[in-house]
């Protein structure tokens, strides 16, 4: 995974923060400590070209930080994860990507894949070119991976610490991996369990196999029950659901009450909002 502009933008900051080996981790985010969450997907490309991620997170486990960058030479608007990986986000060439944690324990040597995603949305053009950076770049856990395109291309990758890439024939995920056998499987129950993942599959599912419905219908699924989980309720609730036009280069950061949009080249303004969450004891 090397690009020359990278590896120079992080030699500075390395020294900066003093060169040593916890450093280095942080930075590259080689090996990060293994997180768990939720999350569901879906890409559509019938009256619109869209990806969509739910947030099922703990609160305070959001950087709630959109950044807008040019770092490499293509204008990048993404979700910023730990700090400069991104959890989701959408790239000048209309290329839209976003992740879902795969469901599994399994952990191994590899990078965290928030800055895999970072690495697609920097470099990659369109959802074959970021199908052939996930097959190759190791990653630490397991996951899956939404790609959408402009150009009407679209993907579900489920990518593993211990096994190949593998791009589905699904067009939603939650939260479970299929391993090119077909339907998902579930290998972590107490997880899909606590995070509703076959509830969310299904309600997703019907929609992406409705001939009728609509771009509006999809929306209208992730912010309803079983696919928006109230916080409140729910140890990994909603804690918002992006909306990525790869047309239109833009996001829409949307709760039940409100929307914020947000463009490649409009990132202005804030918003504060009030969140209570369950918080289970260790």
């Amino acid at each position: 995974m090397a690009h020359a502009g990278a590896a120079r933008d992080v030699r500075r900051p390395l020294r900066e923060a003093g060169g040593g080996d916890l450093e280095a981790g942080f930075l590259s985010h080689w090996c990060p400590p293994p997180v768990a969450t939720a999350c569901s997907l879906a890409t559509w490309t019938r009256d619109a070209h869209l990806l969509v991620r739910s947030y099922d997170y703990p609160p305070l486990l959001c950087d709630t930080t959109v950044l807008a960058s040019s770092w490499t030479g293509p204008r990048v608007l993404a979700m910023a994860d730990c700090p400069w990986g991104a959890v989701d986000g959408v790239n000048a060439h209309g290329l839209a990507v976003a992740i879902a944690f795969g469901g599994r324990t399994v952990v191994g040597a590899g990078f965290g894949v928030g800055l895999v995603v970072r690495y697609v949305l920097e470099v990659a053009q369109d959802v074959a070119e970021a199908v052939a950076i996930l097959s190759r770049v190791p990653v630490s856990m397991s996951y899956d991976v939404a790609l959408t395109d402009a150009g009407g291309g679209s993907a579900i990758v489920e990518v593993a610490p211990d096994l190949p890439a593998v791009v589905t024939g699904r067009s939603t995920a939650a939260n479970r991996q299929s391993h090119g056998c077909g339907e998902p499987v579930t290998e972590w129950p107490e997880h899909a369990r606590r995070s509703g993942t076959v509830e969310r599959e299904v309600a997703l599912a019907a929609v992406a196999t409705d001939p009728w419905a609509t771009a509006y219908d999809l929306v209208g699924t992730f912010l309803s029950a079983p696919v928006q989980r109230d916080p409140l309720l729910h140890e990994w609730g909603t804690v918002w659901t992006s909306v990525y036009d790869c047309d239109a280069g833009t996001l829409d950061l949307i709760w039940p009450d409100e929307p914020w949009n947000l463009s490649l080249w409009d990132t202005s303004g804030a918003r504060v909002r009030r969140t209570a969450s369950t918080l289970v004891a260790a």
